[in-house]
């Protein structure tokens, strides 16, 4: 390995395995064991582990519990987007193209919204093109894209920012059809499917407070004025509020870099805990969640024995135990499902007269990493 000294140790591995997936491996290789990667680079799995989980949210491999990482076919995830013939060169069957959206396909939660969305659309009839947004400068060029091929809708779900695409805004206002998921973008009045954000922080907070916490950290890895995180803590201060505590009961951290090693973080998180007197953890999202668990175990602390963690989806990919974790269940399969009916309605009837907007309630799913305070 080329070991750059300016790099992460984790970054110079995470290189080094791509190096090896490029140019010598092909798709369905299996890549080396993690304890094999540890001898090799005399690392510890902490390490490994974030190198190869930056590589499967990169979509260039997959992982399945006790069986490895294999190489995962890149195509679908990294060419500009090109809407080849819908047309089946066999049957002559002609299709209609729909471009579905996402940040990521790389946790359980995009997957579910993914299959709740397929369930709808007819194959023998649609043609559906899912790509990878990522980043908001690469939302924006895929977004003009769509608009200039010929797909015939769209689903999108947005990725975390406090504004949203200008692209959007021109496809709205040009009747483009189209369905945003798991986001409410204020100004712009469209269809969408998404949960109560503000209720789902208000059980999330109900829920510890009836466990006797009283000084809880809510952490974020995007702005808390992106809209659905904003959501999210009124909905925590609005049960602080009905349970007669201070909003300042709850400690706010935002744009925390779930790409950072632990050894970075760790000491400023010990710090935020022990000066807030922190008993329990709110994670936005399931990626900060699974990052602040590492993190934690790297401090020594047990979780719920020392702490309590709450995530707003379940964090399933890199936990064994697939119920580990106490979280909002935010029904994406459903989401995905209405989305489809939503636009598989504008297909087949035009323009609706009026926007539809679906708001799905979240549950709480009570897990293994929340206890009574003791």
């Amino acid at each position: 390995m080329d070991n750059e000294p300016s790099l992460p140790l984790y970054l110079n591995i995470k290189n080094y395995l791509l190096k090896q997936i490029q140019e010598s491996l092909a798709i369905g290789d299996r890549l080396p064991t993690e304890a094999e990667i540890m001898e090799q680079f005399h690392v510890s799995r902490i390490t490994v582990t974030k190198a190869l989980k930056e590589l499967k949210e990169e979509g260039y491999i997959v992982r399945y519990p006790s069986k490895g990482s294999f190489v995962a076919s890149k195509d679908s995830y990294t060419k500009e987007l090109n809407i080849p013939d819908s047309k089946d060169a066999l049957s002559g069957t002609a299709y209609s193209d729909i471009m579905c959206m996402l940040p990521y396909f790389s946790d359980q939660f995009s997957l579910n919204i993914i299959n709740g969305i397929t369930s709808i659309l007819p194959p023998r009839q649609y043609n559906i093109h899912m790509v990878q947004s990522r980043t908001h400068q690469k939302e924006d060029y895929l977004l003009k894209k769509c608009f200039q091929s010929d797909c015939k809708g769209l689903i999108l779900f947005p990725v975390d920012q406090i504004y949203y695409s200008n692209q959007l805004l021109r496809m709205k206002l040009n009747n483009y059809p189209m369905v945003l998921i798991d986001r409410i973008l204020p100004g712009i009045d469209t269809n969408y499917v998404a949960i109560d954000n503000v209720y789902a922080g208000k059980i999330a907070f109900e829920h510890l407070f009836m466990l006797g916490h009283r000084n809880l950290l809510f952490i974020t890895h995007t702005s808390k004025d992106v809209q659905t995180v904003k959501s999210r803590i009124k909905g925590l201060w609005q049960g602080s509020e009905e349970s007669g505590l201070l909003p300042s009961c709850i400690h706010i951290e935002e744009n925390l870099d779930i790409h950072k090693p632990f050894n970075i973080s760790a000491d400023y998180i010990a710090r935020v805990l022990a000066e807030k007197h922190i008993t329990a953890v709110i994670c936005c999202e399931s990626k900060t969640c699974l990052y602040m668990y590492s993190l934690l175990c790297e401090l020594g602390l047990k979780v719920p024995k020392d702490i309590s963690m709450i995530s707003f989806d379940n964090p399933t990919n890199d936990i064994s135990d697939f119920n580990f974790f106490t979280h909002i269940d935010q029904h994406e399969y459903l989401m995905g499902q209405y989305a489809g009916k939503i636009l598989l309605k504008m297909l087949e009837n035009g323009q609706l007269e009026e926007n539809e907007k679906k708001i799905l309630t979240p549950t709480l799913e009570i897990r293994h990493s929340t206890t009574e305070l003791s």
